[in-house]
């Protein structure tokens, strides 16, 4: 009788801590740059101000998170392989340009932000505006186009990013507002409560994105059910309570309720930024929970360097947005002062 040995094969997750932080930084990014650019670009009066404010965001977050990426190879030196390999079948091929013309277009936007040069504004403005869509589409497409994934294989992946972008990139742009008035001196109050008004609506869209989703998943095939069962069971208080309840609900309400209130956008805008997060950790991690074969549920153990690591860029991230705002905010104080003296000698 022949004997047959049966294999007990485990399988790693590929994608984990640092790709889901990588995402949650692109899309504030994106976000940021798409919602205050309607100011100088597509002629919004109301958010011009705030045009300078995206823009150090923006550049702040996109320099640390390709670096999530570069860690999360453990070979450092392959990230250089995908900017001379390129395949236009791949979505990650076009996504490696996509973030360097959006880094050189966004550096060049906040330059000319700084300088007043209206014509280049509206040049690298638009450039960057584009660019910033194609990051958060080629992130969607990427995802959606994984098929061994049931929860990422939707064509709903780019809409969704898309919206997760704008919800939690105005609410970062919200909070800075607060350091940039403390800095400058000046009061940015209408400008606010028009980004509250787009912030409203994004969460809302956000959370509606999220519950299309899980219909789609339910009414899906089999693999698909499995991954709408496990968000809404396995993983119910996290996706239900923190992400959508607290993180997308609870915002929406409370703008609702006094959009106007700079203590409830405050606290709605935190929560929509932890949202976020939570969301493109969920989906990361929790996409690659189910397996493809066996019916056991795939574990993710978190390296306490790739912990570290996360943390150290956070902090970097948000040491460039108050570097690079302070030195926006010196500049421009200095050339009105400059421009006050040049008057009253005259």
């Amino acid at each position: 009788m022949p004997t047959i040995h049966l294999f007990q094969i485990t399988h790693e997750m590929p994608w984990g801590l640092l790709i889901a932080m990588y995402l949650f930084y692109t899309g504030i990014s994106a976000g940021a740059v798409l919602v205050t650019s309607l100011g100088p670009v597509f002629g919004v009066k109301e958010l011009k101000k705030t045009a300078q404010v995206g823009a150090i965001i923006g550049l702040s977050l996109l320099i640390i998170a390709p670096i999530h990426l570069i860690f999360d190879l453990e070979q450092p030196q392959r990230f250089i392989s995908l900017l001379f390999n390129f395949h236009a079948t791949s979505p990650m091929s076009y996504g490696v340009f996509i973030l360097l013309l959006y880094g050189i277009a966004l550096l060049f936007y906040l330059l000319n932000l700084k300088q007043g040069n209206e014509k280049n504004i509206k040049t690298f403005g638009m450039a960057s505006f584009v660019l910033a869509l194609g990051i958060e589409a080629y992130t969607g497409f990427l995802i959606g186009n994984v098929q061994a994934h049931a929860l990422w294989n939707t064509a709903l992946m780019p809409v969704i990013f898309l919206f997760s972008a704008l919800a939690s990139g105005t609410a970062m742009v919200l909070v800075v507002l607060n350091f940039y008035e403390r800095t400058s001196g000046s009061s940015l109050a209408n400008e606010r409560k028009t980004l509250a008004q787009f912030f409203k609506w994004f969460t809302l869209a956000d959370l509606l994105l999220m519950v299309i989703l899980v219909i789609v998943l339910l009414n899906g095939n089999d693999a698909q059910y499995a991954n709408a069962y496990y968000l809404l069971h396995q993983e119910g208080l996290t996706f239900i309570g923190l992400e959508n309840g607290i993180g997308l609900l609870l915002p929406f309400v409370l703008l609702s309720l006094g959009s106007s209130k700079k203590s409830f956008v405050n606290v709605s805008a935190v929560l929509v930024i932890l949202s976020a997060l939570v969301m493109r950790i969920t989906f990361v991690v929790g996409g690659q929970t189910l397996p493809m074969t066996g019916n056991s549920l795939m574990e993710y153990s978190l390296k306490s360097s790739h912990l570290i690591i996360a943390i150290v860029l956070a902090i970097v991230g948000l040491g460039a947005i108050g570097i690079l705002l302070k030195t926006f905010v010196a500049n421009k104080q200095s050339t009105i002062s400059n421009t006050k003296k040049g008057v009253v000698s005259q």
